[in-house]
């Protein structure tokens, strides 16, 4: 049962880490901009995608098209494979362009509670740890804190990414 919770809070984790590249996606696609009116991270950011893609010549062929939809080779399930915490959030947070934020020094998170949860949620993935075996040494206070850790990491970095579009920060 608490190696269940551990991989549902871990799943609530990366799902909303991906997340935070949707919302810019959510303002960016409708809004039609052309690659050039957006900020150099994230001319980086669609241009790095594409690359994955093998389409890098179909964007940049079209830079100041505005009828040209940056968004379309962009694949959130690609950002992470199975290593997300708080440092790997935090990271995401500046190539997306928002300011450089510490979670544990400037607000007080416990952010080894997140790298432990993406630990024990590889373990688990991988069979190096069995469910009975997490269910055994993970107090359920730990578990709670987890929660909590993650929801606040969580919350301001979803903060971050709106201040950046409330702010037009998205754009050059």
């Amino acid at each position: 049962m608490r190696a269940a919770a551990f991989l549902l809070i871990y799943n609530m984790v990366e799902s909303s880490a991906r997340a935070l590249t949707e919302t810019i996606l959510d303002v960016v696609g409708p809004a039609a901009l052309p690659l050039s009116d957006l900020s150099p991270h994230l001319r980086r950011e669609f241009l790095r995608q594409a690359l994955r893609k093998g389409a890098q010549y179909d964007l940049i062929g079209d830079l100041d098209d505005p009828a040209h939809d940056v968004t379309r080779h962009y694949d959130p399930e690609k950002i992470f494979s199975g290593n997300v915490d708080a440092k790997a959030i935090r990271e995401r947070l500046v190539q997306l362009g928002c300011p450089d934020v510490d979670f544990r020094v400037q607000h007080g998170i416990n952010t080894g509670l997140l790298k432990n949860l993406r630990n024990t949620r590889n373990d688990l993935a991988h069979g190096t740890k069995s469910f009975a075996g997490v269910d055994g040494s993970a107090p359920q206070s730990l578990i709670e804190d987890t929660f909590v850790a993650a929801l606040r990491t969580l919350r301001l970095a979803f903060n971050e990414v709106e201040g950046l579009l409330a702010r037009n920060d998205h754009l050059k």
